[in-house]
């Protein structure tokens, strides 16, 4: 995955882009404006995504926001989150729902953890 996103980097045009995994839907209704900017010292911010194959909802596979710097500064780790300097952000589902690819949360702070 990291060599698959690190050249992500090298095309986009702004600080901030979400990176989505080919293998999931986005719902149409998802306002990416509406997104919060990543805090000072965050490198990604995921959100949860339901995964058809055991029904877990969880972080893994889910839409991205990455800091463009984070990705051209990420380190050698095999792991994507080992590999990236700072914060990783984990974007909760509203309360009430079990989470979506097809309906990423845009409502209220996400959830930091130490990378």
């Amino acid at each position: 995955m990291r060599r698959a996103y690190r050249p992500c980097a090298e095309v986009v045009d702004h600080q901030q882009f979400f990176l989505a995994d080919g293998d999931f839907a986005i719902d149409a209704s998802f306002a990416p404006a509406s997104v919060e900017p990543l805090d000072e010292g965050a490198s990604m911010r995921v959100w949860w995504a339901d995964n058809p194959v055991n029904g877990l909802t969880y972080g893994y596979g889910g839409l991205k926001l990455f800091r463009h710097s984070a990705l051209r500064e990420m380190g050698e780790a095999v792991d994507v989150l080992a590999a990236l300097p700072g914060r990783i952000e984990f974007a909760q589902p509203p309360r009430g729902s079990r989470g979506s690819a097809r309906a990423p949360s845009t409502r209220g702070r996400p959830v930091s953890a130490s990378a």
